[in-house]
């Protein structure tokens, strides 16, 4: 585990503060090095609470702050206090929403299990309500995604982009998800329920989907809805918080922390390594260890001693910029990778980015103009990131 000095090297005194409050929590840090930390250093306290926005841990942080009676800016613990209560009542939505859908999933025979999101915080975090969640996501067996369509229209789901029928099959094998937001309520709460039959992209190795999950499921604790066994449970988060997005917020370094600490000896690590071998991104998974070693003092299985990459709190940077702020993790896939895997990666990259996408499909055009997306899809890209790096 990194000293504070060694991480005030890397880190910016707000985030050592935030890494500090984490291992707090987890018992890696003394209570009095932590009040040391925030008596002798000079913290800028609007930058503290905007990165712990931008990571989506003011709910987490909140908790730890108040467990232990420490003494911070007044005005952003209020800032902190609000946003854990809002989080709160988020949660208790999403809870309820996702009972729903599992029952009704299972009565009309669609095969999906729920991952991440506050069912999550449930089996892994001391407090269901600690952990910051911005959607729902139900991985789906492709067989049965049309399925789920037809559910979530007949139950007056949003749906950004009603997709013509004709389209749905390019869809199906070139998309990964479908997102939908819940009815209105009348307390004024909605979120967004994300179907999803591919755990990543095209441009990724293919990665296992519902099916290889489904032999795999426990009863949750004071719940009716089916989760995961532990071990296939981080192989599902980690598909997103080390590969999809590796680390990208630090929600994530603490996702996967949680489930190290609370699991334990169930967690199998060989079974976990054989998978990401077999995928060649073992080195995504090595880095991830390391990262829970070095920032957060847990030791997550024995990696070898091969060169492996992370960043963290890449969330804070260009955040203002978000297409900018998402190229960061090209680092971390490149320095992850092998020259043969970059060129192969990037070769699809380009070819995921001028593939025709949802909104492009909308245009519903004839079949004989169908070929014209493949034009105007990298006009309209174009187009797009030009605005949003102007404004």
């Amino acid at each position: 585990m990194l000293s504070t000095q060694q991480l005030r090297r890397r880190y910016s005194a707000e985030q050592t503060l935030i890494i500090l409050l984490c291992r707090l929590y987890f018992k890696k840090a003394l209570l009095l090095d932590v009040q040391k930390y925030l008596e002798d250093t000079d913290i800028d306290w609007t930058l503290f609470y905007k990165s712990a926005q931008l990571n989506s841990i003011r709910g987490f942080l909140y908790d730890i702050i108040e467990t232990f009676d420490l003494k911070i800016d007044y005005s952003v613990l209020n800032m902190l206090k609000a946003a854990a209560s809002t989080i709160q009542q988020k949660n208790l939505y999403q809870l309820k929403i996702t009972r729903e859908l599992a029952r009704d999933f299972q009565v009309h025979n669609i095969h999906a299990l729920s991952y991440k999101g506050a069912f999550f915080a449930t089996s892994y975090y001391k407090k269901p309500f600690l952990r910051e969640s911005s959607d729902i996501d139900f991985l789906v067996s492709q067989r049965d995604v049309i399925k789920a369509i037809e559910y979530f229209k007949e139950h007056n789901y949003h749906h950004k982009y009603d997709i013509p029928t004709k389209y749905l099959g390019y869809v199906m094998k070139n998309c990964r998800d479908l997102s939908f937001k819940t009815p209105g309520h009348f307390s004024g709460l909605s979120c967004s329920v994300e179907i999803q039959w591919s755990l990543v992209e095209s441009h990724f190795n293919a990665f296992p989907g519902y099916d290889f999950f489904s032999g795999n499921f426990k009863k949750r604790d004071g719940t009716d809805v089916p989760g995961l066994n532990e071990t296939y449970d981080f192989i599902c988060v980690s598909s997103h918080h080390l590969l999809k997005e590796p680390l990208f917020k630090f929600k994530y370094l603490v996702d996967l922390a949680c489930i190290v600490n609370t699991a334990g000896e169930r967690l199998d690590f060989e079974k976990i390594e054989d998978l990401y071998l077999k995928l060649g991104y073992e080195r995504f998974l090595y880095a991830g260890s390391a990262a829970l070693t070095d920032i957060l003092g847990i030791q997550f299985g024995t990696s070898p001693q091969v060169e492996a990459f992370y960043a963290i709190f890449l969330a804070d940077k260009n955040a203002h910029l978000p297409m900018v702020n998402r190229l960061q993790l090209f680092k971390t896939f490149i320095k992850n990778q092998s020259l043969r895997q970059n060129f192969v990666f990037m070769i699809k990259v380009i070819r995921s980015v001028a593939r025709p996408n949802i909104s492009d499909l909308l245009l519903n055009l004839p079949p004989r103009l169908v070929p014209l997306l493949f034009i105007i899809r990298p006009v309209r890209l174009m187009n797009k990131y030009i605005i949003k790096l102007l404004t």
